[in-house]
């Protein structure tokens, strides 16, 4: 595919398959070729979707709204450091929605990166937080819409959170955290506090009465636009537990004049706030569907386009 023109492309899957190769004997790509086009090099004029877990042999991306890189695979590491982020937001001026999975190695040690059409941000990263908190905290992403974090959320937040100047990211309306401990909720809060919806998914419930802390303080100061949560649970020993604070959440913020106008909630989780008169009185409370909430993540999870992940 190396010399080949696709002028009529649109969307492109890009898998190097590294199932054979032991991680121990992994070596990155060269840094040289890093987001040089490497395939479709005769051109590729409407090439606006990119899926990729090896940034070396990528095609040409000046014309990219969409990009996901990586892969859940083991043994799909790959290389991202200063020059290849620097690239990035260079090569893809047009870029909208960029996802990040898997395992990454590298140094950054980034100033002065612009994404201003950057709409959409997805990481997955369960090895390190460098990248995700880099990303934060110096890349300027001023239209920044929808975030979703699958990483160590409190590393990553207490380095943004103590970054001096502080990013701010003034339209993010969608907030999702994947398999959060609760913990650092008020952290969270007040690093993104223009949020109208959060979206906790998968999360343990021991810890959550820190999320109804940071919901229900006495000013309600913390996300005071919120006006829809999700929530997503594995395991049936949580939700007695966050039954009780979904339902304290929504009778507190109500009284205080900031009231949650939706609960979108899993199967078992609604059954158990079924009964519940206090919070029906209050919200809206559905289960959620792949139609029924309007994170443009969620959408690009569940709807079969050329953006999917």
């Amino acid at each position: 595919m190396k010399d080949l023109a696709a002028p009529l492309l649109e969307g492109v899957r890009i898998v190097n398959d590294k199932a054979d190769v032991d991680p121990d004997d992994f070596e990155p790509p060269n840094q040289a070729f890093a987001l040089t086009p490497r395939v479709l090099t005769g051109g590729a004029p409407n090439l606006v979707a990119v899926h990729s877990n090896n940034l070396d042999n990528l095609p040409p991306l000046v014309n990219a709204t969409t990009l996901h890189l990586g892969t859940n695979n083991f043994f799909s590491s790959f290389e991202f450091n200063t020059q290849i982020l620097t690239n990035l937001a260079a090569a893809c001026p047009f870029l909208s929605t960029l996802s990040i999975h898997g395992r990454y190695v590298g140094t950054l040690d980034v100033a002065g990166v612009a994404m201003p059409s950057l709409r959409f941000l997805w990481f997955e990263s369960g090895n390190t937080d460098t990248l995700v908190a880099t990303f934060l905290t110096k890349v300027e992403m001023p239209n920044l819409e929808s975030l979703w974090l699958d990483c160590p959320h409190n590393e990553v937040i207490n380095t943004v959170r103590n970054h001096h100047p502080r990013p701010y990211f003034p339209a993010l309306k969608y907030l999702t955290l994947q398999r959060f401990d609760y913990f650092s909720s008020s952290k969270f809060a007040q690093v993104f506090p223009t949020i109208e919806a959060l979206h906790l998914s998968f999360c343990s419930g021991y810890h959550v009465s820190f999320l109804t802390g940071a919901l229900v303080q006495d000013d309600l100061s913390h996300w005071q636009s919120l006006r829809t949560l999700v929530f997503r649970t594995t395991s049936e020993r949580h939700i007695k537990k966050l039954s009780e604070s979904i339902n304290q959440i929504v009778t507190k913020r109500e009284s205080g004049g900031r009231p949650v106008q939706r609960v979108l909630l899993d199967r078992d989780l609604l059954a158990a706030l079924s009964t519940e008169k206090s919070v029906r009185a209050f919200t809206s409370l559905e289960e959620l569907r792949a139609d029924n909430y309007d994170d443009p993540w969620w959408i690009v999870s569940h709807t079969d386009t050329r953006d999917r992940l």
